[in-house]
C-alpha cells in the first residue's frame, strides 16, 4: 500500500505535523522492505516504528496535559489501543518467513489507523482557530 502525505493531514501544530511526516516516511520504508523481500529491513523497521510511535505518543499526550476533556481521555485511548494491536502483530513476526507477511499487516493497519486518527480524533483536539 502505498502512502503520500497530503496537506488535509495538517493539523497547524508544527510538532506534531512533523512527527506525522516522519511517521509516514516509516511507512514507505517498510513498504520497500516487503516490496524488496527484504527480511531483515522489514524487522528493523517494524521495531522503529513501534518506538517511534511510542515517542509521538508521548509528545500529542504531552500537550494534551492539561485538557480533560473527553476527546483527550479518547485520545489517548486510541494510542494504547495502537500500540497493544502493533505489539501484537509484531509477536507474529518473530521469524523470518513470517516477516514479511506481518510486515504488509502492519503496513495497512498502521496506515489506516494513522489516516483516521490524524482526521477525526487529532483534529478533535489539536484544532487550531482561524
Amino acid at each position: 500500500m502505498k502512502i503520500q502525505w497530503d496537506k488535509n493531514y495538517e493539523l497547524g501544530v508544527k510538532i506534531i505535523d512533523e512527527q506525522h511526516m516522519h511517521f509516514f516516511e516509516i511507512m514507505k520504508k517498510l513498504d520497500h522492505a516487503v516490496e524488496t523481500d527484504n527480511e531483515k529491513e522489514a524487522l528493523e523497521v517494524i521495531e522503529y516504528l513501534e518506538n517511534y510511535a511510542s515517542f509521538h505518543f508521548e509528545t500529542e499526550e504531552g500537550i494534551l496535559e492539561d485538557t480533560e476533556s473527553k476527546e483527550a481521555k479518547k485520545h489517548i485511548k486510541e494510542h494504547k489501543d495502537y500500540a497493544k494491536d502493533l505489539a501484537a502483530l509484531k509477536k507474529k513476526a518473530k521469524t523470518p518467513k513470517k516477516a514479511l507477511k506481518v510486515a504488509s499487516q502492519i503496513e495497512d493497519f498502521t496506515i489506516n489507523w494513522l489516516i483516521g486518527h490524524i482526521l477525526y480524533t487529532d483534529k478533535k483536539c489539536f484544532k487550531q482557530d482561524s
